[in-house]
């Protein structure tokens, strides 16, 4: 769709980002970014497209991955649902509202429950 943002999924630090003005379509080696109104479209381009972006998320990017080295056999989306599938009963907060920093204590304790290692 117009307005979609697509940034490759691998390395995605070299910034392979695409602002769709017409019609896209993208594989599963892209994440697609798709903003909620069209006026947003273009300034959530710039948020990741900037450095800081990177910045920010990567301490929580290599965190994930570290904890993924752990269950290679996940897909992904496994990965994150097993991690996460007891945090709205025991928090009663949906998991999609954590910040990075809460996301990240949560992976910790989880692989050390379930792997018995520490990923620090």
């Amino acid at each position: 769709m117009p307005g979609d943002i697509l940034i490759s999924n691998i390395r995605p630090y070299f910034k392979k980002i695409v602002y769709c003005q017409s019609e896209c379509g993208c594989s599963t080696d892209v994440l697609c970014f798709v903003p909620q109104t069209h006026d947003l479209s273009l300034y959530l381009f710039s948020t990741l497209y900037d450095d800081h972006f990177f910045d920010y998320i990567q301490p929580f990017c290599d965190r994930l991955a570290k904890a993924w080295e752990k269950l290679p056999d996940w897909r992904f989306g496994q990965l994150m649902v097993n991690l996460m599938q007891d945090y709205e009963a025991e928090h009663g907060r949906d998991i999609f509202y954590l910040e990075e920093d809460e996301m990240i204590r949560e992976i910790e304790a989880y692989c050390e429950r379930f792997s018995g290692g520490d990923i620090k």
